[in-house]
């Protein structure tokens, strides 16, 4: 049996969707079989994407739109990325009852925390349901666990995937970012009413200071190194994140 180490993925550079998600399910792979107990991966983006959530339909994107465009493995809905900062993490199932909404507590906490040493409001709302609904933008819907600003609208977006040995969280917090721009790309007549204003935070700053933050919450040791030239991470890429076959299919 292997050893479980606990170790800390950070991109300080940015990457493009494919990458990302395939290095999100590379590390969630890695901690199912025990090679580490704990994945930590945060990122920026190369340049704009969207990312559809795993049970988007794929009717609501408008033909031949000028973008990067993969599914990801967790759930949720359509999220356009360009200026946001992502996330994602793994961590191995125990015995506990609701992981998936602790995990997402948590994490909502430490990302409130940042917030806060930017003088940025922010605060944390749980439901008793999920308010989805896979035909709208993700920033327009609510999850059971959301971090929002003090006007109400999304500062986070998170999905998870639970293959009953581990649990991936990924997530996006909107800083500088224009999340209505998904409106030129997904058939949605309702516009978007969630969407954030422009938050003024250094993007690095504070991408320096929640790798920080989620290192020490998740007792995680930090590792600079890239992991982008992982054979297994460029299978991932060409046979889903970069084929149109299985993006663009409709998962039940």
């Amino acid at each position: 049996m292997l050893t479980e180490n606990k170790t800390f993925y950070i991109h300080q550079s940015d990457i493009d969707v494919y990458n990302a998600m395939a290095t999100d399910e590379y590390l969630l792979q890695c901690v199912s079989c025990g090679k580490y107990s704990v994945a930590l991966h945060i990122y920026s983006w190369l340049r704009p994407c969207i990312t559809l959530g795993r049970f988007t339909p794929t009717d609501i994107f408008k033909k031949n739109c000028d973008i990067d465009v993969t599914r990801r493995l967790t759930g949720g809905n359509a999220l356009y990325h360009e200026n946001d900062i992502a996330y994602g993490i793994a961590i191995k199932l125990g015995e506990e009852k609701n992981v998936g909404l602790e995990l997402c507590r948590k994490v909502s906490q430490v990302i409130q925390k940042v917030f806060w040493e930017f003088q940025t409001e922010t605060k944390l709302v749980c439901n008793e349901r999920n308010l989805n609904n896979r035909r709208l933008p993700c920033n327009e819907t609510f999850s059971r666990c959301e971090l929002v600003y003090s006007d109400g609208k999304k500062a986070a977006a998170a999905a998870q995937k639970n293959n009953r040995v581990a649990i991936l969280q990924q997530g996006s917090i909107y800083l500088n970012h224009q999340p209505q721009k998904i409106n030129n790309f997904i058939n949605n007549c309702t516009g978007i009413v969630n969407a954030v204003s422009v938050a003024d935070i250094d993007k690095n700053d504070f991408m320096q200071r929640l790798a920080t933050s989620m290192a020490k919450e998740f007792d995680v040791s930090r590792e600079n190194r890239p992991v982008c030239e992982n054979q297994e991470i460029n299978n991932l890429i060409n046979e889903k994140y970069r084929n149109s076959e299985w993006v663009w299919q409709n998962f039940r």
